[in-house]
């Protein structure tokens, strides 16, 4: 084979290379459509939006009895959206699979909003559109709080770092404080709550103190875990 024809020869196999790699992209790739399939009963009827092999796969609208607009995957809604209901309500929110999943908001005729966390298409408790606030941080290097469970309504401040902390003073409408070394809990809150902690904090080598105040307005109920660093 001369040079040329090595040539001709490289050339097309490069260009059949680039319309194999297209044709494996394009087809790999949710495209626009009407009327693709989507796997849920009340939402068969009409669809808007892209589709993958043949079922509804990104951005689209599905009416049927019920109608979704939001994200689809494989047929079912999955990721965010919002799903209306023949009797008016909506759903507004996360999906995995088809199921409502992750934070959401229920709205019923006649009633104010339901803010909620989901499982499985079941509500597992519910949130509030803020569940805590840290007004005040003061000579602290961080705090962190969050929900660990819902069995039990109390605060529970993890004192981390090096610090030497004395004179630990809670200010709060209800519970009843306890403290075990650097854990210091606050039973039976009734929520909402604003508690303010105050200590004085020594570092490691009792040459420095600091006047430590936080203020933290805990909205939803639960078993709070407070995470503060100190410096």
């Amino acid at each position: 084979m001369n040079k040329q024809t090595q040539h001709y020869a490289l050339k097309l196999f490069f260009c059949l290379g680039l319309v194999f790699s297209f044709s494996v992209y394009s087809q790999a790739q949710p495209v626009k459509k009407k009327n693709c399939k989507v796997k849920i009963k009340e939402l068969e009827g009409e669809y808007d939006g892209y589709c993958l092999k043949g079922l509804a796969h990104g951005e689209g609208v599905a009416e049927g009895e019920h109608t979704y607009k939001g994200e689809f995957k494989k047929g079912l809604p999955h990721g965010h959206g919002t799903y209306s209901y023949s009797d008016g309500s909506r759903y507004e929110g996360e999906f995995k699979n088809g199921q409502r999943n992750g934070k959401g908001k229920m709205y019923k005729l006649g009633q104010k909003p339901l803010y909620a966390l989901w499982k499985n298409d079941a509500m597992q408790r519910e949130l509030y559109e803020q569940e805590h606030k840290v007004v005040i941080a003061r000579n602290v290097n961080s705090v962190r709080c969050r929900v660990q469970d819902t069995r039990k309504n109390r605060i529970e401040y993890h004192m981390g770092g090096d610090a030497n902390i004395e004179e630990v003073d809670i200010v709060a409408q209800s519970g009843l404080v306890f403290q075990d070394g650097r854990i210091i809990r606050l039973e039976d809150v009734i929520f909402p709550e604003k508690v303010r902690m105050t200590y004085k904090s020594w570092n490691k080598m009792m040459t420095r103190q600091n006047q430590v105040i936080i203020d933290i307005q805990f909205e939803s109920p639960g078993n709070w875990r407070v995470d503060v660093t100190n410096m």
